[in-house]
């Protein structure tokens, strides 16, 4: 598929179980190296808005106290379930 001037949005949770990760640093980089971060609210959700269809996208996640790797994703239509889950 070819990016196209369609806009959509990756969202998901942070989770260490069972519990939400709260101030967890989610970053969105796409394959220009560009990046932008928000943290997860007290319920372990982000989201990121206006991104382009079609894009891939490294989303990783950073916490002082617990791992999570990181996922590349492809992105055609809106994804609300890009869940991150703490490593033991």
């Amino acid at each position: 598929l070819i990016p196209t001037a369609a806009n959509v949005a990756i969202g998901g949770r942070v989770l260490s179980a069972p519990n939400a990760v709260f101030r967890a640093r989610v970053t969105l980089t796409d394959f220009n190296g560009e990046s932008r971060s928000v943290l997860t609210n007290q319920f372990g959700y982000f989201r990121f808005d206006n991104l382009e269809a079609g894009g891939n996208y490294v989303v990783s996640v950073k916490h002082k106290r617990l791992f999570f790797a990181s996922q590349v994703v492809r992105v055609v239509d809106d994804l609300t379930e890009v869940n991150f889950f703490a490593e033991p």
